[in-house]
């Protein structure tokens, strides 16, 4: 064999050797971005399922307040909804959740979730009876309470996790 051969054999090899090298880092890095476009998507996912929490939250809230206040039944219906829509916005954060942090979150949502409607509904089938003071206060403090937690915890979380990424 040659001396031209061999080099030709030589650099053919390298450039087989080369190209293949490239090819696999490529794949390796398209694979890393995909992940981490999912983690990000998923971060803001539940970031938007915590927004959307805290404004059917307001929503239910103020329904709650205006049939108070007036009487008409159309925001005492409109509270129904609102339920609904939490529902909706819960089931979509609980799926989004993939950790014990974001699980633990969801559950403590729940529970203050819960005391949350069972005031609102304390309050909502008082009917013509001027609802206790103590009551209209709990149902502030809850309110707040839950916008705390959707604001300083839920979100703080989501964000934090796709900063990460």
């Amino acid at each position: 064999m040659t001396s031209a051969k061999k080099l030709m054999l030589g650099f053919g090899t390298l450039i087989v050797l080369l190209v293949v090298a490239i090819l696999t880092m490529t794949v390796r890095v398209l694979s890393i971005e995909g992940q981490v476009n999912e983690l990000a998507n998923d971060a803001r996912a539940r970031s938007a399922a915590a927004r959307d929490l805290e404004s059917s939250i307001l929503g239910y809230a103020l329904d709650v307040r205006t049939y108070l206040q007036s009487g008409d039944p159309g925001p005492r219906q409109a509270t129904a909804q609102r339920v609904l829509d939490v529902a909706r916005h819960f089931a979509e954060y609980e799926q989004l959740a993939s950790t014990a942090r974001q699980r633990d979150l969801a559950a403590r949502f729940a529970a203050l979730w819960r005391d949350f409607t069972s005031v609102g509904e304390d309050l909502l089938n008082a009917g013509n009876r001027r609802p206790m003071r103590r009551k209209l206060a709990r149902f502030y403090t809850l309110r707040v309470g839950l916008e705390r937690f959707l604001d300083d915890a839920m979100q703080v979380e989501a964000v934090a996790i796709y900063n990460r990424t």
